[in-house]
């Protein structure tokens, strides 16, 4: 196992701040906008994939079959649960009154199963409401003070990266993206450089109450590179004004 973590359209290489190179690498399939079948096919065959209630028919839609269901089968059809008892897959029920959402369900159950040893990819988390989306981000920190390490949030549209300082990555594009927008999550993330894009920072401090360094563009589409000294940086990605699947067709097909 390694430290870097690979999309089909983008790599993050970590640098040294953070010890992932012993974690497994488990993958939430959610129950939000779907990702794109052939993207969450080739990213799932990197990873252990559970699913987190509705989330199981977009595995099945990618024709990849959870290693765990968890959820209170509030928006999972009858016959999907039943595709997942044909196929032995373990069922984590939960009454659909209950205090966590689904999401936090499958945090928890993630550090019973794996303890401190796993990190968490969530896809299946954009689109949808606003109060679902708005939960799920600040479930973050809240699965950090678990000992959860969740890493990001991710489909074939939009990346988000979670840097936990101190922390230094690298950014890899495969595809060149649209824009790359830095979001803290916690009140204040301070000592934040980026380089390699249009408008750099060198060691400001940003505030969640004005996140105004969004939007940025990475100068050559290929690389750009993020450090955070103190607080929870959210490294937000998005391909909306370049089709990420055609993209990666085209590389796959290689040059005319």
């Amino acid at each position: 196992m390694e430290s870097a973590l690979h999309f089909p359209q983008m790599s993050v290489d970590y640098k040294g701040q953070r010890d992932t190179v012993s974690k497994e690498t488990l993958l939430l399939v959610a129950g939000g906008r779907f990702p794109e079948p052939d993207w969450l096919y080739r990213l799932a065959g990197a990873c252990r994939v559970w699913s987190v209630d509705r989330g199981a028919m977009a595995c099945f839609e990618a024709g990849v079959v959870p290693e765990r269901y968890v959820g209170d089968a509030d928006s999972c059809s009858e016959a999907v649960l039943e595709e997942l008892r044909k196929r032995d897959v373990p069922l984590c029920m939960h009454p659909s009154e209950k205090e966590w959402t689904d999401l936090q369900l499958a945090f928890l159950e993630a550090r019973h199963r794996f303890g401190g040893d796993v990190r968490v990819l969530v896809t299946g988390i954009w689109g949808g409401r606003f109060d679902h989306a708005w939960s799920a981000w600040f479930s973050v920190l809240w699965a950090e003070r678990q000992h959860v390490d969740v890493a990001a949030f991710a489909d074939e549209r939009e990346i988000c990266v979670f840097l936990k300082a101190p922390a230094e990555a690298d950014l890899r594009f495969r595809v060149p993206p649209g824009a790359v927008s830095l979001l803290p999550l916690t009140p204040e993330c301070s000592e934040v450089s980026i380089s390699r894009v249009r408008w750099p920072l060198a060691n400001v401090r940003l505030k969640s109450a004005v996140p105004y360094a969004i939007s940025n563009r990475a100068l050559d589409g290929e690389t750009c590179e993020i450090r955070v000294g103190r607080g929870t940086l959210g490294v937000h990605v998005s391909w909306f004004a370049t089709d990420p699947e055609k993209e990666m067709k085209k590389e796959k097909s290689g040059p005319c």
